[in-house]
């Protein structure tokens, strides 16, 4: 064994001759300490970019076909991957950051000239806002796949529109089920968390979607998310009734 010397600690360690000829540190931890501030000589550049493009076989990447990344994209939908303590301290770097005028005139700067190139390529431009509808919010969500479910079942009039599939908008809003059937009617489904404490507007409250639609001619059921953890298919399927009022109908006829 030789003892050598670590260029970044200082302290002594040792390693088998024919890897201490190149050896420089003690460990894999000074040696990431000995990058910080060190800019990337130009040939690593080179490799990277190639790496990315695939020119070079040695450092190629793999390439997941499209079935593939479906598969991986649809793993991650509805996964939590932050602790609330990492969500405290990215909400925390994110408040106490100071950008100065100087990086803001220059992000403005390329973010134009970047937004001039996109609009100017259709293609690109789509799959751009495809990929920012996703990142937004993943439609239908949980509790509408839930409920469209049962609607299906039991209601079959009421169809998904929350993504706009069927070009339904009423005063800015898209409502989540449209009757097709001609009635006026419209459910919601909430999220307590986006519809609760953090409603930012008042037509993302349940009183003020409700009177939002009501101005417009429609009626607007709104289910809550927990409502559908909650309540029994049976009790989902009665509000529902009540609602549209076929049990209204129903009595009458008897």
């Amino acid at each position: 064994m030789i003892e050598l010397i670590c260029q970044q600690c200082g302290n002594h360690y040792f390693r088998f001759p024919y890897k201490a000829e190149n050896s420089k540190y003690c460990s894999l931890g000074c040696f990431h300490k000995s990058r910080i501030g060190r800019p990337l000589s130009q040939a690593w550049k080179l490799k990277i970019s190639a790496s990315l493009l695939g020119n070079i076989p040695a450092f190629k990447g793999k390439h997941h076909s499209a079935e593939a990344k479906a598969k991986l994209a649809k793993a991650h939908i509805g996964k939590d991957y932050l602790t609330e303590r990492g969500r405290q301290i990215i909400s925390q770097s994110s408040t106490d950051r100071v950008v100065s005028e100087e990086t803001r005139r220059i992000m403005s700067s390329k973010t134009k000239a970047w937004r001039a190139g996109i609009k100017s390529d259709p293609e690109q431009l789509a799959r751009f806002t495809a990929r920012l509808q996703l990142a937004r919010h993943t439609k239908p969500t949980k509790p509408e796949r839930y409920l469209n479910n049962i609607l299906e079942k039991y209601f079959p009039y009421y169809k998904y529109n929350g993504d706009g599939r069927l070009g339904v908008t009423l005063g800015g809003l898209t409502p989540d089920f449209v009757n097709v059937n001609g009635q006026k009617e419209v459910i919601e489904v909430f999220g307590d968390y986006w519809h609760g404490k953090r409603a930012r507007t008042w037509r993302e409250t349940e009183l003020g979607r409700i009177m939002a639609f009501n101005s417009l001619g429609f009626h607007c059921l709104i289910i809550w998310e927990h409502e559908l953890k909650e309540l029994g298919e049976e009790d989902i399927v009665m509000k529902i009734k009540d609602f549209s009022g076929m049990k209204r109908i129903a009595t009458e006829e008897k």
